[in-house]
């Protein structure tokens, strides 16, 4: 699993889903190790590497990749997992490197591990005093160039508080779909052994743990509720939906956020695109469970120009392609794929799409533009580049979103959720009013 991310390049929420539905068969536990090393290894990736340099004599680029990963899952045990004995780590590592053709390195990766085995409690990290950058990056196993941006726009102790928060377990969210049956709901979860706790922010959300497979809930098979970070409700309640809304949702797949919109609609309807077969057939999917209503999906990509669209929609949703650093707790590897480099390719990108689909929006309707990421060239210098460029003003978000949300920015037509702040993802909302 783990080479498929780092040496194939799979996105590690999708290697994670396929394994643990091949091995659906194994016992709870059994599952629960298997994400728990695979995860483990992602988010600690930088400092586990960190460690195996020190004590290896091989520059750690040199070592071929199937070894690098066995070192760093054997590493992730020793430091990481207490009741998993050093000596079982090591010897399993051993027979590892073994099996996939590394005999005569075996006691390379004996040494290794049995040395930071040996010297857990002593390992000398970067001193926060005089290496305040490299620090923070090797503890919390995020990249030099992100700590240094989020340090110096968030202050330290935020950029410390958002490695801690993706370190942590991430909670599952459950957006119910029939507020007047969330009671009702509530018990039959709690009835079934799930751990169900309130939202943070929204009503209609609530945590759930404890259970084994989600798919196995009878109200998941149903369709009752959707699974849903609450940060990224925002995009739709921004939209201060009144039910008879025509809406294009330019980038819809997976469907979280079309579908939130369309259970809001009595007579309006939802537009969801996106450019290929594969995206749209997963929110087809959750169409097809759940039931919705008042939603149509359509294969489009969002550089390409509807002519036919242009001045039509009350409302375009623009949840666009980000570098997603707001769900690094969910999508690990996001930190080593993302540069300063791809991020200057995603606002191009970004702004060419808002250059053809804001023309979608009629004189007087809204274009709602959100991602999932903490970066303010994405997020508020894209908000001031719309208004500038683009014929929309912002709007305030105070009147459509929850009291907990509402600070300085909101007034202004825009949110920057932090990770962590609400125990929810990163996430950015801004509301945008097509001047008349």
């Amino acid at each position: 699993m783990l080479l498929y991310v780092c040496r194939d390049g799979m996105p590690s929420h999708v290697v994670l889903q396929k394994s643990l539905a091949k091995y659906a068969y194994l016992d709870k536990r059994d599952r629960a190790l298997i994400s728990r090393l695979f995860r483990g290894v992602l988010e600690t990736k930088i400092q586990l590497d960190y460690v195996i340099g020190l004590y290896s004599k091989v520059k750690f680029g040199r070592i071929k990749k199937p070894l690098r990963v066995i070192l760093e899952m054997g590493a992730y045990q020793i430091l990481m997992m207490e009741h998993i004995p050093d000596s079982a780590a090591c010897n399993e590592s051993v027979k590892l490197a073994k099996r996939h053709g590394f005999g005569s390195l075996s006691g390379f990766v004996n040494g290794v591990l049995r040395s930071i085995a040996r010297e857990k409690d002593r390992i000398p990290y970067p001193d926060p005093r005089l290496e305040p950058v490299s620090s923070l990056s090797v503890r919390y196993s995020l990249p030099e160039w992100l700590t240094e941006l989020w340090m110096r726009t968030y202050g330290d102790k935020a950029a410390a508080s958002f490695g801690e928060f993706f370190l942590r377990e991430q909670p599952v969210t459950l957006r119910i779909r029939h507020t007047d049956r969330r009671e009702e709901l509530i018990r039959r979860l709690l009835d079934g052994g799930v751990t169900v706790e309130p939202g943070r922010i929204f009503s209609d959300a609530i945590r759930v743990s404890g259970y084994d497979r989600l798919e196995d809930i009878p109200s998941f098979a149903s369709g009752e509720f959707a699974v849903q970070d609450e940060s990224s409700m925002l995009t739709v309640a921004a939209a201060g939906l009144a039910g008879d809304e025509q809406i294009i949702d330019v980038c819809a797949a997976p469907g979280g956020k079309c579908l939130q919109a369309a259970d809001r609609l009595e007579t309006g309807m939802v537009i969801a695109r996106d450019r290929t077969e594969e995206k749209i057939a997963l929110i087809q999917e959750n169409i097809a469970r759940m039931g919705v209503q008042h939603v149509r999906t359509q294969v489009c990509d969002a550089l390409t120009l509807q002519e036919q669209d242009i001045g039509r929609a009350d409302i375009v949703i623009a949840d666009l392609p980000c570098s997603g650093l707001g769900v690094i707790g969910r999508k690990p590897d996001i930190r080593y794929e993302m540069t300063p480099e791809k991020i200057e390719a995603l606002v191009q990108l970004q702004k060419d799409i808002l250059k053809t689909v804001s023309s979608y929006v009629k004189p007087g309707g809204l274009l709602i533009y959100s991602t999932c990421t903490v970066s303010p060239a994405e997020n508020q210098d894209m908000v001031r580049w719309i208004t500038e460029n683009l014929p929309f003003e912002t709007d305030s978000l105070d009147p459509w979103i929850p009291a907990a949300l509402r600070n300085k920015d909101t007034a202004q037509g825009m949110r920057q959720i932090l990770p962590g702040e609400f125990g929810t993802d990163g996430f950015f909302a801004a509301r945008l009013k097509r001047v008349e």
